[in-house]
C-alpha cells in the first residue's frame, strides 16, 4: 500500500509523519538523528511504497502546530497504528487519557482490562507508533517518575508541562513551546515559524480495519523527485 510521508518541524525537533488512504495517520515519530533514507527504509520493511508529500501530511502538521501553540487540546485525526491486537488495544486506550492528566502504568493496565499485566502494557506503550496524538507521554510511574519515552525524557517533560500536568521547571517558559528547527543529525537552531490559528475540536480515533503487518521485499518510492525535495525541505528546517 502506498504511504505518504513528510518530516515537519516542531518545538521538540523534527517529527516524521506517515499517512495512507484519505490521510489516515499511521506513524508520528521523533526523527532523533535518523536520515530520510533510514525513515524510508523503515516503511519499506513494513510493506509500504513510500512517497514524500508535504501536501498529503499537511492536516497532521497543522493540528500539531495548533497543539504546540496551546490552541488545541484534542486531535481530530483518524489513526491506524499497526501492531498486534493487544498493542492496538493499549494504544486505543491511550486516546482516553485527558489533556492535562496522567495515568500510571497500573491505571492504564486496569483500563485495558489487564490489571495484573502492567509490564506487558508498559511494553506496548513503549512501542506506540503515533506519538503525541496517541499520548503515551501521559503515562508515568506509580511514584510520579517520568520513566522512559521514545522522544527522550526532556521531550516528555516538555509535553506534560505544555498540557499543565507538570509544573514548569524554574526558568522554563511553560504553557507554550517555541518552534525550533532541527535537521536530522544536526543541532537545533532558532526559527521564526508560526503556527496555524485553528482551534479544532474532536478526538483522534482508531480507524477500523487495523492490522499487524510485516512485509519483506517492499520498495520505497520517491515519486517524481519528491524524496530529493523532502531532503531539501528538511535541510532548510
Amino acid at each position: 500500500m502506498k504511504t505518504c510521508a513528510h518530516v515537519t518541524r516542531s518545538p521538540l525537533g523534527p517529527l516524521f509523519i506517515a499517512v495512507e488512504g484519505a490521510g489516515v495517520l499511521l506513524r508520528l515519530e521523533f526523527v532523533k538523528g535518523r536520515s530520510l533514507d533510514e525513515l524510508a527504509d523503515l516503511d519499506a520493511t513494513r510493506g509500504d511504497e513510500l512517497a514524500w508529500s508535504e501536501r498529503e501530511c499537511a492536516h497532521v502538521a497543522r493540528e500539531l502546530a495548533e497543539y504546540f501553540a496551546g490552541e488545541r487540546r484534542e486531535f481530530g485525526l483518524a489513526c491506524r497504528p499497526r501492531g498486534t491486537a493487544f498493542q492496538r488495544e493499549v494504544w486505543t486506550t491511550l486516546a482516553s487519557i485527558p489533556y492535562g492528566a496522567t495515568w500510571s502504568y497500573g491505571e492504564l493496565a486496569a483500563k485495558v482490562g489487564r490489571a495484573g499485566a502492567s509490564r506487558a502494557v508498559g511494553r506496548a506503550n513503549a512501542t506506540n507508533p503515533i506519538s503525541i496524538v496517541l499520548p503515551c507521554h501521559r503515562v508515568i510511574g506509580s511514584d510520579g517518575s517520568l520513566t522512559g519515552y521514545g522522544g527522550g525524557l526532556p521531550a516528555k517533560r516538555a509535553l506534560l508541562e505544555l498540557e499543565g500536568a507538570l509544573v514548569a521547571e524554574p526558568g522554563a517558559a511553560g504553557g507554550q513551546l517555541s518552534f525550533t528547527s532541527v535537521r536530522p543529525g544536526s543541532s537545533a537552531r532558532s526559527s521564526t515559524g508560526s503556527s496555524s490559528a485553528g482551534r479544532g475540536a474532536g478526538r483522534s480515533s482508531i480507524a477500523s480495519g487495523s492490522s499487524s503487518r510485516a512485509g519483506s521485499g517492499a520498495r520505497s518510492s520517491s515519486g517524481s523527485g519528491s524524496a530529493a525535495a523532502a531532503r531539501r525541505a528538511a535541510s532548510r528546517r
